[in-house]
Parts: structure tokens; sequence; C-alpha cells
């Protein structure tokens, strides 16, 4: 791990954590400014990396029987809210997890504060947007459509995304701490926002390479872990190394996973760009 400080330290990268989990054995290292966090109980935001966590949440909806990627917003809540866009209605599982919705004004719930917007339901907010392009045809990124997968987990289950996950994963992983900010109505954020440890974030892209056991128990089926990669949910494939899969969040936050190596690697940075880091553990392959 001596390489890895020495890429931030070279690089001059504000990182704070940084987790590698190489067949089977874990590592976490703290660059010398942020020492004491090896000391005390530290859980930061992970912004987007947060939009594979609510994927995973999806997945156990789908192993349920509660619902496909097929299953529309209208087959969940069915009557959507007056004034809100009926397009709404046929907007699938699918097209939410590839921000395939077709509405192209979405929201960013980092920066803004929908409170400016709306007395306090966001879910309304959101559904008041137009659909204006053909669902599957565009990608808009938006943190909107993860918040819309998060109430519809909540509908199908009657528990909000946070408590599910805590149920299903962050309990038997052990996660040492975690959290979930969550809109005025309580229903977990989804699309950013999940805050937890590098050593805690590792352990989703171990689960992945598992195949979806854990400490030899199944947690989510082999089917939905192939699915969630072959029509990129979230996890995209990096383009040099073809068996190396990853999800990046804002200011730097990142989770990467390797089938070939068996490799696992989780940054907390507020440094914008840490491909020096990846880099390191992931060179890039003749």
């Amino acid at each position: 791990m001596k390489d890895i400080l020495d890429v931030i330290e070279k690089n001059g990268l504000r990182v704070y954590a940084v987790t590698v989990i190489r067949q089977g054995q874990k590592e976490t290292v703290y660059p010398r400014d942020y020492e004491l966090n090896s000391l005390v109980a530290t859980v930061r935001n992970i912004y987007s990396v947060s939009k594979s966590f609510t994927m995973l949440g999806v997945g156990f909806c789908y192993d349920d029987g509660l619902l496909t990627p097929d299953t529309t917003i209208g087959d969940v809540f069915g009557t959507l809210p007056e004034g809100a866009d009926p397009l709404w209605g046929d907007i699938t599982v699918d097209n939410l997890l590839r921000h395939e919705t077709g509405c192209l004004t979405g929201n960013d719930l980092d920066c803004e504060n929908l409170r400016a917007y709306t007395d306090g339901d966001w879910l309304d907010y959101i559904l008041y947007k137009k659909i204006e392009e053909e669902p599957g045809r565009i990608e808009r990124y938006s943190d909107n459509n993860f918040f819309l997968l998060s109430c519809m987990i909540t509908k199908l289950t009657g528990k909000s995304l946070s408590d599910l996950m805590r149920e299903r994963f962050f309990n038997p992983a052990k996660f040492r701490e975690a959290a979930w900010s969550s809109d005025p109505k309580g229903r977990s954020l989804g699309g950013t926002a999940l805050y937890i440890s590098t050593d805690d974030m590792a352990k989703l892209g171990q689960l992945w390479i598992q195949d979806g056991l854990w400490d030899g128990k199944r947690l989510i089926s082999k089917e939905w872990v192939r699915l969630a990669l072959e029509r990129r949910y979230t996890f995209s494939r990096r383009s040099r190394t073809k068996q190396t899969y990853g999800k990046g969040g804002m200011l730097g936050q990142m989770l990467m996973f390797s089938y070939a190596d068996q490799t696992v690697l989780a940054v907390e940075s507020y440094a914008h760009d840490v491909e020096a880091i990846v880099n390191t553990v992931f060179p890039e392959k003749d």
C-alpha cells in the first residue's frame, strides 16, 4: 500500500482513506493528513457511489419477486399525483437504473435544496416534471431517478431503503456504521448521501466478485449480479480491463472491482480525480 500513499503524495491528492481487498485480504491506508481516521470511526458521503447500493436494494426486491426490470412506476404506485405527467406511469425500473426516463431536467440532490421548490413532498415534485423524449433513447443522469427507485422499494416492502439495506446487507456484512440521508418524509435519497467508511464501501465490490455470496451465504442472486453488469446498472466497465467494473462519485469517491485480479478498490476523497490511484491498483494491461 506504500505505492498508493506515494501516488497520493506525488499528485497532491486530498484523499481521506483508501481500502484495497486482494484475494480476500483487506488493507486500509490513511494519508498523513488524515491519520486520525485510523483511530476514530469516520464515515463520509460517498455521493453517487450510493446509487450502486440502491441498485442492490432493487436487486433484493427482484429476488423477492416484487419487481422486474420491466416493472413500471404505475405498477407500483397506481394512480399518480394530480398534476403529474401521466407518462411517468410507464417509466420502468430499467429506465430508472439506466437514467433513460426521457425527462431531461434533473436535480443534483447534493447541490440543490428541494425545499426551495416544494413543501416537502419530493416524490410529487419529481413526477410533475415533463417526460420530453421517448424513454430508453437518451441518457440523462439525475439523482431523481434513484430517489424514485428508493420510493418504489419503500412502497413494495414497507421499509425505507436504509432499513432494507441494514437488514439485508449492512448487518450481515458487519458494517461498522452507516447512515442514509432522507427527504422531509423520511424516504432515503437513493442517488446520494449514503455515509459509510471505505472499509464498508469496498464490501459491495467484494459481494459482486463473489457473485452475491458473503461468508458462504447468498445475499443476492447470481442472476441479479450478472444482470446488473450486463445492463450497466450503475457499474461501468473499465475500457482497458475487460473484467474490471466501477462506480464513481462526486469529489473523487470511487468503488472498483476486478474479477480477473479478485481485487476491490474503495476511495473516499476530496480530490475530484483519483485516476492515479486507480491506475496503481488496476494498471493498464497489454
